[in-house]
C-alpha cells in the first residue's frame, strides 16, 4: 500500500456557478457583504472593516469572484495581489448559504488564483474576536503571525494577521 500523502489543506469541492466579477455586480456585491458581515458587528462592538469601504475602488483594484445564488449573489472572494503574496481580503459567504462548503471552496479558489500569478504566500486578516473565522483559516494552514490595533471606531478593532506558505 502506497504511503499516505503530507497532510494539507482540506479537500474542498470545486467552486459551483463562481465567476469574475463584472462592474454590473456592485450593488449585488455590496448587498451580500452587508448580509455576510452585518452579523458580526455584534461580536466586535464596530462594524466590521469590510463594510466601511467604497466598493467602486475595491473592484477597480482586486480581483473578485462571485457565486451566483438562485436570487442574489451566494458568496464572493476578493483579492489583492502584490508581487509574490496575495492577500485574502474577504471571503464572504451570505448567511444562509454559510456551512455548506462555499468558503473553504473559495480559500481553495484564492490559492489557485495566487498560484496562477506566481505568488509564493497567502495572507488575509480577521478581528480578533472572531474565533469561528480563525479556526478555519488555521485548519487551512494560515498561522497567526501578528497582531494590530486597528482603526478610530470605538472600541477600535484588534486585527489579528495570518500567512501561510504556497
Amino acid at each position: 500500500m502506497p504511503p499516505a500523502p503530507p497532510p494539507s489543506a482540506p479537500a474542498v469541492p470545486t467552486v459551483p456557478n463562481a465567476r469574475p466579477a463584472t462592474d454590473a455586480d456592485l450593488a449585488g456585491l455590496v448587498a451580500l457583504q452587508h448580509a455576510a458581515y452585518g452579523p458580526m458587528a455584534l461580536v466586535s462592538g464596530a462594524q466590521p472593516l469590510p463594510l466601511r469601504v467604497d466598493y467602486r475602488e475595491i473592484m477597480a483594484t482586486s480581483e473578485i469572484w462571485l457565486v451566483d445564488g438562485a436570487s442574489a449573489l451566494d458568496a464572493a472572494l476578493i483579492l489583492q495581489h502584490e508581487g509574490e503574496v496575495t492577500l485574502i481580503w474577504s471571503v464572504a459567504v451570505h448567511p444562509e448559504t454559510q456551512s455548506r462548503g462555499l468558503g473553504q471552496a473559495l480559500l481553495k479558489l484564492a490559492d489557485d488564483r495566487a498560484r496562477a500569478r506566481g505568488a509564493r504566500q497567502m495572507r488575509l486578516y480577521t478581528n480578533k474576536k472572531f474565533e469561528r473565522n480563525r479556526a478555519i483559516y488555521r485548519r487551512y494552514g494560515y498561522a497567526e503571525v501578528r497582531e494590530e490595533l486597528y482603526g478610530d471606531a470605538e472600541p477600535p478593532w484588534m486585527v489579528v494577521h495570518m500567512e501561510k506558505p504556497l
